[in-house]
């Protein structure tokens, strides 16, 4: 897909994720259903699993459904794993790694990243605290 000239939410998540994923995963739904359908065209929801081998399309697809998910404008993204590293870590300034100690073996971020059409970083949220809903959902607004 091509999402030049929209601006983007990003986060990073895994489905089997016992901690902050399904907390986000739910703020993420309630951000795109506080988007009106006019900025529905404008804007893309990106989900990038930090666990892409076991986190298979068909995986994703389950937790979309799990979740009820509205794929309209909202992607669950796998990858090659190093990848997803290098651009949670480099293109969007989060950390994203294995880590046996951390809950569900994976020690990644809870901010949401707003990008702006440019493609710059215009915020970070905490994506596990719903207080940050209404904000997050103005600053949409204002660059669309």
């Amino acid at each position: 897909k091509d999402f030049k000239n929209k601006v983007r939410l990003v986060d990073f998540f895994f489905t089997s994720c016992p901690t902050i994923c399904p907390k986000m995963t739910v703020n993420m739904k309630k951000i795109q259903q506080l988007i009106n359908t006019d900025c529905l065209n404008n804007i893309e929801l990106l989900s990038f699993t930090v666990d892409p081998l076991r986190d298979s399309v068909e995986k994703l697809k389950e937790y979309c459904t799990t979740y009820n998910v509205d794929s309209k404008n909202w992607n669950m993204l796998t990858g090659d794993q190093n990848s997803i590293y290098e651009l949670g870590v480099n293109g969007f300034l989060v950390p994203n790694q294995e880590d046996a100690l951390a809950p569900g073996g994976f020690l990644h971020s809870e901010k949401m990243i707003l990008i702006d059409k440019k493609n710059r970083i215009r915020g970070y949220y905490d994506g596990t605290d719903s207080l940050n809903i209404p904000i997050i959902v103005q600053h949409i607004k204002s660059l669309l």
